[in-house]
């Protein structure tokens, strides 16, 4: 290994570069690492050619501080993270002595023994459960980001194949990431999924015994060790088919079954160099760090997380290159709920210092996917029931289960279903709707009164009140400026009970505004002016009487904008809080006077929740404030998200449990958890479809239940 000489000791914040650790060319760069305590670490660089690109930098910066999140003992622990802001991103690990595995195998000139490289599948198996039990994809996994240490082996570069480039760009070369190492599907842009870090487990077992990665082409022969079930299991890892790919716990089973067990013994030139490395970086280089330290705080320039404090022992040439193989015992899989895990083996590690967010999300009680598609819109009915609405099918969820209850083919939609609060549901098709029982999925009736031929036609439900279905119509063949109704409807008798003309663009005809809705409330029908075609200025309400269509009145309230993506939000006390000048204000709802001003220094994301007299909301800047609506006071504010930048995210939709103590928000990356009373954080959870978080993803609560979904994937988490 190349030790660098004094002038040319190179840094990453507060650690100093000692030696370079052996690496492939064009990948990830691994350094051994002191800070000024004496710590010894292993500090990861990006690749030379993309750690220039602002781009790549913040997404590998982003992945870094996600992986933080990762507790499994398989897992390197993260010491430090680099700032931000800083021009140079890079992750320091509390793990020391350690070479990376493409190193351990060119020291050793052989491939490993396959017992050992059974006890490895075990250990990296039962870590990649772990992750994917937590809504993950480890998505870096290669021989070249797998360290070997003393006591086992440890997992690093989380999150490379996301911070390669956008989603969706082919990634038939990733920075840090072998080629050998991406499935089939993600060299042509596919998004990082569980079956992929599969594959990836499988390249690495492949090269711990030939020293080679498998090549893409399928035809191409496989390792053949003479374990069967190493040779299977290597088969099954490989397949470029992503759906014939083991899921994480199958292996775990499947190898606990045939007995496979960390073995103590590794080869001499791996336990030899671990020795070594460890003999050349003892604690001598503190007071030179020591200096550099005091250089930099005078220059103003600090660490990011702070470091742990983890000793580690200067190996033997006998020491265990495996040990910390887990033996995960009582793994209870059904459902995908994660039971109790036990550890074989020396005592866990001592953990790094504690995070500003507690912990990782829990493991799903359940999960549903529709195979790939899209799951559509969706409506809550009850506490029991989602029923999710695609372009052509609609199907109920049970919530306790996960289970599908019923499903049919033929009454898509492309809107969400809306509860009207009588068992059933009502869904339109184009110029129809249907009355669709929750219980059974039976159509009741249809309604073809208001079709494309009809004097009225049916454009889309604005609200259900009392059995009233509150619709917008539109006359044919009538002027512009005359051609919009609101409907009254009663879905009892099928009776339309009144029609009132509206003006342009009370709503949008167009499309469905999901941030500023009509509501009934006060026996008012408020109709909020979010279509393009309103003549006013500012953010409106139109108000008609809920029983007779009587127009009562409109107002409109100066500083509150009317686009669609502003946050608008009728409460209880007759009052309008609005997004206004990157602040929240508060309007009487019917005479338009300002209440009250409260300066948040971003701009207010739509989807809060109100409890009681307390709105939660976020902002373009990722925080979360708590602010009391009766006075327009914040009572918290958090700004702990993991987005790269001030502004660099968006901001979805938020929810609260049912017993009122547990807050959740969906951002870009991430779902977090928070407490309500001071809003401390809980647990943050990356979805595994992370890039569809945000627009695509929706956060709901049920007693003991939070629903976090993002475009393809509705999970059910356990809570308070």
């Amino acid at each position: 290994m190349k030790a660098l000489h004094e002038e040319d000791l190179g840094r990453a914040g507060s650690w100093l570069l000692l030696e370079e650790l052996p690496a492939r060319s064009g990948g990830v760069r691994f350094h051994v690492g002191g800070d000024h305590s004496g710590q010894q670490s292993v500090v990861m660089l990006p690749p030379r050619g993309p750690a220039g690109d602002d781009g790549y930098r913040l997404r590998f910066w982003a992945e870094a501080v996600n992986s933080q999140r990762l507790t499994h003992r398989c897992v390197a622990n993260i010491a430090d993270v680099s700032p931000s802001t800083d021009t140079h991103s890079w992750v320091a690990y509390s793990t020391f002595p350690a070479i990376p595995l493409t190193t351990a195998w060119a020291l050793s000139g052989e491939g490993f023994h396959e017992r050992d490289v059974s006890s490895l599948a075990l250990a990296l198996a039962d870590a990649l459960f772990n992750v994917h039990a937590h809504g993950l994809v480890f998505a870096g996994l290669s021989p070249e980001t797998l360290l070997l240490t003393s006591d086992g082996p440890r997992l690093t570069g989380f999150g490379l194949v996301r911070a390669a480039s956008p989603e969706g760009t082919a990634s038939s070369s990733v920075p840090g990431v072998p080629t050998g190492s991406l499935p089939p599907e993600q060299r042509s842009g596919g998004r990082p999924r569980p079956a992929g870090d599969i594959y990836a487990l499988g390249t690495v077992l492949s090269y711990a015994l030939t020293g080679r990665y498998p090549e893409p082409d399928e035809t191409a022969p496989l390792p053949s060790p003479a374990d069967p079930l190493l040779r299977q299991i290597l088969a099954d890892c490989l397949s470029a088919d992503p759906s014939e790919r083991p899921r994480a716990d199958a292996l775990v089973s499947r190898l606990q079954e045939a007995g496979t067990r960390p073995y103590p013994e590794s080869p001499a030139a791996v336990s030899t160099a671990l020795a070594d490395q460890a003999a050349r970086h003892p604690v001598r280089y503190a007071a030179q760090a020591d200096a550099t330290a005091t250089s930099d705080v005078a220059s103003g320039v600090t660490s990011h997380t702070g470091h742990s404090q983890v000793a580690h022992p200067v190996p033997s040439r006998r020491s265990v290159l495996l040990a910390g193989a887990v033996g995960a015992a009582g793994i209870a899989v059904g459902t995908g709920a994660v039971a109790g895990w036990r550890v074989f083996g020396e005592e866990p590690r001592k953990r790094p210092k504690k995070l500003s967010v507690a912990g990782t999300g829990p493991a799903p009680l359940w999960r549903y996917s529709p195979g790939g598609e899209e799951l559509g819109k969706h409506v809550l009915v009850g506490n029991r029931t989602l029923v999710l609405a695609g372009v052509a099918d609609l199907t109920a969820i049970d919530l306790r289960s996960g289970k599908v209850t019923w499903s049919r083919d033929d009454k898509g939609s492309s809107v969400a279903p809306l509860d009207v609060s009588s068992g059933e549901v009502l869904v339109s098709d184009l110029n129809e709707f249907h009355l669709v029982s929750v219980k059974s999925g039976q159509i009741k009736w249809t309604e073809t009164r208001y079709g494309t031929e009809k004097p009225v036609m049916f454009n889309r439900a604005l609200a259900a009140s009392r059995g009233i279905l509150y619709f917008l119509g539109e006359v044919n063949e009538a002027p512009s400026d005359d051609k919009y109704r609101a409907v009254a409807y009663r879905l009892s008798d099928r009776k339309e009970i009144w029609r009132s003309r509206i003006p342009p663009g009370f709503p949008d005809p167009l499309s469905s505004d999901e941030t500023t809705v009509p509501v009934v409330r006060g026996g008012e029908l408020l109709l909020p002016n979010s279509g393009f075609e309103s003549e006013e200025e500012w953010f409106t309400y139109l108000a008609l009487d809920a029983r007779t269509g009587k127009r009562l009145w409109k107002r409109s309230y100066p500083g509150a904008q009317r686009g669609s993506l502003m946050l608008r939000l009728p409460t209880a006390g007759n009052q309008l809080v609005a997004d206004v000048d990157r602040g929240l204000r508060s309007f009487d709802l019917r005479s338009g006077k300002k209440r009250w001003h409260l300066d948040t220094g971003a701009v207010a994301a739509p989807g809060p929740v109100v409890r009681g007299n307390t709105m939660y909301v976020s902002d373009s800047s990722l925080r979360v404030h708590a602010v009391d609506l009766r006075e327009g006071k914040s009572l918290w504010r958090r700004g702990d998200s993991a987005a790269p930048y001030a502004g660099g995210g968006s901001a979805g939709k938020m929810a609260i449990s049912s017993s009122q103590q547990t807050l959740f928000r969906s951002a870009d990356l991430e779902i977090d958890a928070l407490r309500t009373r001071d809003g401390d954080p809980l647990w943050r959870m990356a979805m595994v479809d992370s890039a569809a978080v945000g627009p695509g993803t929706f956060v709901d609560s049920v007693p003991g239940t939070v629903l976090v979904a993002t475009q393809s994937t509705l999970y059910a988490l356990p809570v308070d």
